[in-house]
């Protein structure tokens, strides 16, 4: 569903909030890293602000994800609140 809207708004911005996630699995963490952050970068991702979880051991993991190799061209920010992250992506171009 991201990726479609992303290609089809012709978006270049995505916000995560992941405060309520708890764990990844290491399969599902392997799907995100391999599957489907090349096809958002495909459809036009460029800047992705993701919202910590809650959890310490989530906020590792998604903090973790974030570090695997990725285009020069992809930015990707870490925020404690959705407001934060609204606000950093508002003034990325």
């Amino acid at each position: 569903m991201v990726i479609d809207a992303l290609r089809e708004n012709h978006a270049s911005r995505n916000l995560i909030d992941s405060q309520d996630s708890k764990v990844v699995s290491g399969e599902d963490q392997k799907w995100l890293v391999e599957s489907w952050m090349p096809r958002a970068v495909a459809a036009g991702r460029r800047w992705t602000a993701i919202v910590l979880p809650t959890s310490a051991l989530g906020r590792t993991i998604a903090e973790n994800i974030d570090r695997y190799p990725k285009s020069p061209s992809i930015k990707v920010e870490h925020f404690e609140t959705v407001v934060e992250a609204a606000a950093w992506l508002s003034t990325v171009n």
